[in-house]
């Protein structure tokens, strides 16, 4: 699947809603340096941060899980065709950043919680066992929140993200997943870097998120010019 950035709605919320069991988000996927993740892709546990790029933001690649059975009928037997209503449109997920003691972050300006369209479809399950699944990009930081976060929680500290993903199956029922809970280490210049050969070129590694989870060896006239 080829990462894609996705829009940003801020609302504000009253509360989430009651999970519901039928849609679930299972973990984070880790991106790799070409800027693909897959369902085979490895799951990340926690994440890093660097509030000091300019303009940065943390998209996080979710796994949604569907654990509603599939109902859809195949026309067999006397039995007319009926699409499955059970599939899932994940449209939004809420996200709320909270201190390490999971009280809400007080960002001036800023809603907390907001929400932000997901846009993934996930297929019901099979076999009754096993959820189906769907993948999805969504910026969990947007870009405005970095520089807040800098001066409300610190550059060496972290935080707590709770996303809550909400959809709608094909049957026109609301579903809302539980709360999930993905911790992010805050810092400021970690994760950039400028290194050069012995001939004074620029060591490069490609990155698709600078300022995300891992060290970015920039290559730009910036470093160039030290």
């Amino acid at each position: 699947m080829r990462r894609t950035l996705l829009g940003v709605i801020f609302m504000m919320l009253g509360g989430c809603a009651p999970g519901n069991p039928g849609l679930v988000i299972g973990n984070v996927i880790d991106i790799d340096d070409q800027c693909t993740f897959s369902s085979n892709s490895p799951a990340r546990l926690s994440g890093v941060f660097d509030v000091g790029v300019p303009g940065n933001s943390y998209e996080a690649a979710l796994r949604f899980g569907n654990q509603l059975v599939n109902l859809s009928q195949s026309g067999t037997a006397g039995i007319p065709i009926m699409a499955d209503p059970n599939v899932i449109q994940v449209q939004t997920v809420e996200v709320e950043l909270r201190d390490i003691g999971g009280n809400p972050l007080a960002l001036p300006g800023l809603p907390n919680p907001f929400a932000i369209p997901a846009g993934s479809v996930a297929v019901p399950s099979g076999d009754g066992e096993t959820a189906g699944e769907s993948l999805g990009l969504v910026q969990i930081i947007p870009s405005a929140y970095a520089a807040e976060l800098a001066s409300v929680a610190g550059t060496d500290a972290q935080i707590v993200v709770a996303i809550v993903a909400v959809g709608t199956t094909l049957g026109g029922a609301e579903v809302v997943s539980y709360e999930f809970i993905y911790p992010i280490q805050l810092c400021s210049g970690c994760l950039t870097a400028c290194l050069m050969d012995e001939e004074g070129m620029n060591i490069c590694r490609p990155s698709c998120s600078p300022g995300q989870d891992t060290l970015h060896l920039a290559c730009d006239l910036t470093c160039s010019a030290g």
